[in-house]
């Protein structure tokens, strides 16, 4: 975990390491209440709509794979309302 400000240079650094790096998104924006702050993170661009938010990531990371997490998200989601 990093602070949300310097989530680009963690992504960076990490895909300078790792050149295989795996960013993992809710595709489609289905788990977007979740978001919290939306304010987005320096260096990459405005995000008013959670739906953009992987098409953000892969236009700031062409190279790098964005997966769809929308399932663990959801799992997750869940289990923290039974609680």
């Amino acid at each position: 975990m990093v602070p949300w400000d310097q989530l680009a240079a963690f992504v960076e650094s990490r895909h300078k390491s790792k050149p295989q790096l795996v960013l993992y998104a809710d595709i489609d924006g289905k788990t977007g209440r979740m978001a919290g702050d939306r304010k987005t993170p320096a260096g990459l661009g405005p995000m008013e709509n959670p739906k953009v938010w992987s098409t953000m990531l892969r236009q700031k990371w062409a190279d790098i794979e964005i997966t769809d997490a929308f399932a663990t998200m959801d799992e997750v989601s869940q289990r923290l309302a039974r609680i």
